[in-house]
């Protein structure tokens, strides 16, 4: 073997063997991701809650951590919305800014655009999927969902340590 074919092989071999570890590590992380979602779906059933009625919810709404009474008001506005003005939410979303050390304030706007003044920190709005037509079953389950996101993110909060 000449020391430039060793090197060419050296080199195609480096190549080959990153391809295989970055493809080994992509399929690891969608394996625990999948573990992850079974594992949050086990603690809503140990809580008592209905899981298919929470994976509906989820595939229709997107929320993330509500953790201050600000914005378990802002949750409180977009149910009472959803209930009395369904299409409401296919243009706008219901959120909470934060503005110049005032602390967490309401702010709602059409999808896509912000505050003016400060950055939205938590927001509660229907998926791209969902701002069609939204049936009565959809409506309730989102509701139901909804309604229990405080213990439904304690019992995930719970299964993860």
């Amino acid at each position: 073997m000449l020391l430039q074919d060793a090197l060419l092989r050296q080199k195609r071999l480096k190549t080959e063997r990153e391809e295989v570890v970055n493809a080994h590590n992509k399929e690891i992380k969608l394996i625990d991701e999948q573990l992850d979602e079974c594992s949050k779906f086990i603690s809503y059933g140990k809580a008592g809650f209905n899981l298919e009625k929470i994976a509906r919810a989820k595939s229709l709404v997107k929320v993330s951590n509500v953790n201050t009474k600000v914005r378990e008001s802002c949750v409180t506005r977009f149910i009472d919305k959803l209930a009395s003005q369904p299409n409401w939410l296919k243009e706008y979303y219901c959120g909470v800014k934060v503005y110049s050390g005032l602390g967490e304030q309401h702010s709602d706007h059409s999808i896509g655009a912000g505050p003016r003044h400060g950055s939205i920190v938590f927001s509660v709005q229907l998926n791209p999927i969902a701002r069609g037509e939204l049936d009565k079953d959809e409506i309730e389950d989102i509701i139901y969902y909804l309604l229990n996101i405080r213990a439904i993110q304690r019992a995930e909060h719970e299964n993860e340590a």
